[in-house]
Parts: C-alpha cells; sequence; structure tokens
C-alpha cells in the first residue's frame, strides 16, 4: 500500500476508522519509538474541530509518537485519508503532525504549527490485490524524524472512492 501527498475531495462512502470524531479513546492505541516515561503523552483532549474531544499527542523529549488503529479494507481499492490537526511547539527541522500508514514511508503533509486553528490533511493511496488490512497512524513524527511539540487529531476518516481528484496524486 502506497500513499502519497494529495490534494482536497469530498466523498460520501462508509468511513472506516471506528470513532473517527474522538469522543473516547475507544478503537484506537496509543504507541511510540521511545516508550520510555516522561518523552511522550497520549489523552483525549477536551477540545476538538467541531465537538468536545480529540486525539492529543504530546511529545516531551524529541520521539516519534502516535495514536494508531487497525482498518479492513478491500483489496486493489483506492481510498481517501483525512482529518484535521491542530499543532503547536513543533520545531522547523521535525516532519510535524501527520497521518500515515505503518510500515511505508509516505504520508500527509507535515503539519508544525497552525496558529490555534485546525488544518484540514489528506492522502489517497490503492490497497494491494491481496491486502485485507493496514494501521492508521495520527501521528507527531514520522520514520527517521523525532522532535518535541503537541499536536490534536480529530474527524479523521478513511474512505473508498471511485477516483483520485484532478491534481491528487496516487500510487
Amino acid at each position: 500500500l502506497l500513499f502519497p501527498l494529495a490534494g482536497t475531495a469530498e466523498s460520501l462512502a462508509e468511513n472506516l476508522i471506528w470513532n473517527s470524531a474522538a469522543d473516547s479513546l475507544d478503537g484506537w492505541f496509543a504507541d511510540a519509538w521511545n516508550t520510555a516515561e516522561g518523552y511522550s503523552r497520549h489523552l483525549l483532549a477536551d477540545i476538538g474541530y467541531d465537538d468536545g474531544a480529540s486525539l492529543y499527542v504530546e511529545n516531551l523529549q524529541p520521539n516519534d509518537a502516535r495514536f494508531s488503529q487497525s482498518v479492513w479494507v478491500e483489496p486493489d481499492t483506492i481510498y481517501r485519508v483525512s482529518g484535521y490537526v491542530m499543532v503547536e511547539g513543533v520545531p522547523e527541522d521535525g516532519y510535524g503532525a501527520n497521518l500515515s500508514i505503518e510500515d511505508i514511508y509516505v504520508s500527509t503533509q507535515g503539519v508544525r504549527d497552525t496558529a490555534g486553528q485546525w488544518q484540514y490533511i489528506e492522502m489517497y493511496g490503492e490497497t494491494g490485490p491481496d491486502q485485507t488490512d493496514l494501521t492508521l497512524m495520527a501521528r507527531l513524527g514520522n520514520y527517521g524524524s523525532t522532535h518535541t511539540g503537541r499536536a490534536w487529531f480529530d474527524n479523521i476518516e478513511m474512505v473508498p472512492v471511485d477516483e483520485v481528484p484532478a491534481g491528487a496524486m496516487l500510487a
């Protein structure tokens, strides 16, 4: 499965993400590159994009920390992965907050500071011919990019689409 950077699109298809509005931590599990105490915090925050809650990741020490969710998918299907992120305190040399798929090296654009505003991020990808599952990550950091800062994630979606919009990339 490959997911490159992409533009915007809308779809009315069913969202495959369990608890995408992040009104609880149900369906999400916390993980990090460095799991030692004092490196990262994973919480349910009392602020959200359009409601009162979101997933919150804070790296107190340089780290790649995330909330993850296993998702059942259909083989040979194009998906749009999207969500809203608010970020602060991330250094310019770090990748930033993003949505990505475990074990591959592409993700949404990394976001470093949103000045207290929510920012929409998305990407498109196609599953392999025998693929039936993947792990989606809402993360602060990336492979080979550890840093400090805070990120809130909300309204995360993964929906099948018939085609990729003009100007968007698919791999």
